[in-house]
């Protein structure tokens, strides 16, 4: 009776736990709908991470109770909510968002890294020919700390010159009052071991990607090009829609912008766009808010179709020439202002609707 008591109970404890056997493709539709529901209920756009979900719960008085944990355990195994089932969640509700302050980056196939450090690392690695071994398991090492036995994961392992490389983010003065302690007695045993490890200073470059960029080029003695940061940036799966609409609301609040609004506006800008979002070997990124202004048209006059319909109205209605343009732009419409800059700008971003050799078409609809 005693075992069969205990058997009871181990299975009802286990119950919660037991993993799906059903096909991949299955398990990820199941979980993607499921937290599609979620999200939909509690009417949010951005599609929380993995250790939300699985840390999420209800209010008391709440009568909606969905188990996420139970979800995730059953129908997931490492890795997959963030390579396979968010990207399905995406391409089944477009116009939620992915966010941004995850921790996690993918930056190459089961590749995935948790800082835009350890993401600038490997890929100035990888540009250089180099493949990185991220948290290796076979190189956890052991040292002793205020008297206890502690093992610690790399972040990479070299394995063309032996070494293993850690991205130092965090001082004592933060939450982790111990780190630095740890990786000096980390460097210590690994040194005994006749081992190479080489920590980088990530800590005082957090807020200066550009410059870690070129730390860890000079560090590694690569080639360094301010031109390729883009590249040595960019990760996989990258919301290129979901920043461009939020950039362009920033950009359309104007001088009424926060100082976190502002800030948030130029690290879309200058650290995660780029002029050519397809391009992953060669990104070429926007050095400032308004070179992405003049290359896009977001945020600018001519990015308004009602706008420019007025400016074909006027180009049509006069030889078609900048000047001419402009002139009869301003007796049209006497209350806005124009310039010759402006008109030019139009027709270099929209030469469809100010083509000289469909003249004619164009103007019968205007």
């Amino acid at each position: 009776m005693r075992e069969l008591i205990r058997k009871i109970v181990k299975d009802y404890i286990n119950e919660g736990f037991v993993r799906s056997n059903a096909p991949a493709e299955e398990r990820y539709k199941h979980v993607a709908d499921e937290i599609i529901k979620f999200m939909e209920h509690l009417n949010i756009s951005s599609i929380p991470d993995y250790t939300t979900l699985a840390n999420w719960k209800p209010d008391d008085d709440s009568n909606f109770r969905p188990n996420m944990k139970y979800l995730l355990q059953k129908y997931l195994v490492k890795g997959e909510y963030f390579q396979n089932v968010v990207p399905l969640i995406k391409s089944l509700r477009p116009k939620f968002t992915t966010s941004l302050r995850s921790g996690r980056h993918r930056v190459d196939d089961f590749v995935v890294v948790f800082s835009n450090g350890e993401k600038i690392v490997y890929n100035t690695f990888k540009m250089n020919g180099i493949y990185l071994v991220p948290q290796p398991k076979n190189f956890e090492f052991q040292y002793v700390m205020d008297g206890k036995l502690r093992t610690k994961k790399p972040d990479f392992y070299w394995a063309e010159k032996k070494a293993i490389i850690e991205v130092a983010g965090l001082e004592d003065r933060t939450f982790n009052k111990d780190y630095m302690k740890k990786m000096v007695a980390a460097r210590n045993q690994i040194e005994k071991e006749g081992k190479t490890i080489i920590v980088l200073d990530y800590y005082n470059y957090r807020k200066n990607l550009h410059g870690f960029y070129k730390y860890v080029c000079e560090t590694f003695g690569f080639p360094y090009d301010p031109m390729n940061f883009w590249t040595a940036n960019m990760v996989k799966d990258l919301p290129v829609e979901d920043l461009m609409r939020e950039v362009e609301e920033l950009i359309k609040k104007g001088a009424a912008k926060t100082y976190g609004e502002r800030w948030r506006q130029n690290k879309i800008i200058t650290q995660l766009l780029t002029k050519d979002s397809d391009n992953l070997d060669k990104a070429e990124g926007y050095k400032s808010a308004s070179e992405f202004k003049r290359e896009t048209g977001i945020g600018l006059r001519i990015s308004d179709v009602e706008f420019r319909k007025k400016l074909q109205k006027a180009w049509c209605e006069s030889s078609g020439s900048n000047v001419a343009t402009t002139i009869k732009f301003k007796e049209l419409f006497p209350g806005e202002k124009l310039s010759k800059t402006t008109v030019e700008n139009a027709k270099e971003r929209f030469p469809e609707e100010f083509k000289v050799d469909r003249r004619t078409d164009i103007c019968k609809k205007n």
